[in-house]
């Protein structure tokens, strides 16, 4: 139960942060519907597999990973400008215009995959507890990705239903300017992401 209940506390703080999956979240659900936003929202259950490995097999023999880090952020930081421009060139809802549902979970896995984000808790935070609960038994360290994800997932899912609630302003400039903003906010995302690229470099 300690191990589910903390994988449920770094899942909330996880899935409540804000972030490049966040704003995509909120941007496929207003651009197409609630389940292309559900469909980002479990996103990570599939890109982080790889990820935990990735981080597993580096903290086994890996001293220094701010190169690998850096390439992540700068590779990160080009999709999320491309995804910036693309939504604040938005001019309105076509409901013949949306795309294929399949086509946002794959805009989420690059995201979650070329975001830093995931890389860092599971090398600093997420593979560290998982060890701790593998002591123990291998069941505790399932248990503890079980609650991370139940509610990483969950409160991903909770914010395309809210965003959904707003589609009454679709139709009208007002949605048309709350597009425009969250893409500049994927593209203050980049230059964060821009930002930590420079900094793993100087250390």
């Amino acid at each position: 139960m300690e191990h589910f209940l903390s994988g449920l506390f770094f899942g909330l703080i996880a899935g409540a942060s804000p972030g490049p999956l966040s704003v995509l979240v909120i941007t496929e659900t207003l651009k197409n519907n609630r389940r292309a936003g559900f469909l980002v929202a479990i996103a990570p259950a599939v890109t982080d597999i790889p990820i935990i490995i990735f981080t597993v097999v580096v903290l086994s023999y890996m001293h220094n990973t701010n190169f690998l880090m850096a390439v992540i952020s700068f590779a990160g930081a080009i999709f999320l400008i491309y995804l910036g421009i693309q939504t604040i060139k938005i001019k309105g809802v076509s409901i013949e215009g949306r795309e294929r549902s399949n086509a946002a979970l794959k805009k989420g896995m690059i995201t979650n995959i070329l975001s830093p984000h995931p890389y860092m808790f599971w090398l600093l935070v997420g593979t560290p507890l998982l060890f701790k609960a593998y002591q123990s038994a291998l069941m505790q360290a399932v248990y503890f990705l079980i609650g991370f994800y139940l509610l990483l997932i969950s409160s991903k899912m909770l914010l395309a239903i809210i965003s959904e609630k707003s589609r009454k302003f679709m139709q009208s400039r007002v949605y048309v300017s709350v597009m425009r903003v969250l893409g500049l906010v994927l593209l203050v995302f980049a230059a964060i992401l821009l930002k930590d690229g420079l900094a793993y470099l100087k250390t």
